[in-house]
């Protein structure tokens, strides 16, 4: 059974941000994976330019894998994970990238 899932960002603000560069990631230590601090504005910034280009290409965001990635999004959002926010908003713009690519 297929169910269609609506995310809600309302809670996100949509006043824009100046882009910056993401931080540098620290080297690992002791051989652990290097944690990447949260920053709620750095987080937006990278939700806004995925949302941005999805935009600009004229890609549906109701595309099923551009939906899951958008999910995982939200998901880490609300965990505070800089880095899980980082890769499924790579993978929106993978995707989108993708569409826009077959549709021009």
């Amino acid at each position: 059974m297929h169910t269609n899932v609506t995310i809600d960002l309302s809670f996100l603000d949509e006043t824009p941000l100046p882009w910056r560069p993401p931080p540098p990631f620290a080297a690992p230590d002791s051989g652990s994976l290097a944690r990447v601090g949260w920053s709620t504005s750095d987080a937006i910034a990278v939700e806004n330019a995925a949302d941005s280009l999805v935009e600009r290409l004229g890609v549906s965001g109701l595309d099923p894998l551009i939906q899951s990635a958008a999910a995982r999004c939200v998901e880490a959002h609300v965990r505070r994970d800089l880095l899980g926010v980082r890769d499924a908003c790579r993978e929106v713009e993978r995707r989108a990238r993708e569409l826009g690519a077959r549709a021009g």
